[in-house]
């Protein structure tokens, strides 16, 4: 039994880093990304289950490397994947 099942949309968001802020109207190299998983449904399961809640994820991702990527993440955070789909197309990617 689980306290919270999620059904939504999963994606991964990658986060460009640069080392300052930009002034007004001009541009900055970013440095390097970070990449998270996202999404309201998959970012509110993190947080549930690491505050100790019995999670569980009704989704679907894609069949490539970010949808590995979404797989160990959420797995790694003890959310149940055993409803989480995997298809042929590409997972979302939000920046």
């Amino acid at each position: 039994m689980f306290d919270v099942t999620g059904i939504g949309e999963c994606c991964i968001d990658l986060v460009g880093i640069v080392n300052s802020m930009p002034k007004e109207n001009t541009k900055k190299d970013i440095s390097s990304f970070k990449q998270y998983v996202g999404s309201p449904v998959a970012n509110a399961l993190l947080t549930l289950s690491n505050l100790g809640c019995k999670t569980s994820f009704i989704s679907t991702v894609g069949s490539d490397h970010y949808g590995q990527f979404i797989r160990q993440t959420l797995k790694k955070n003890n959310i149940n994947i055993h409803n989480l789909r995997e298809d042929s197309v590409e997972s979302p990617v939000h920046f």
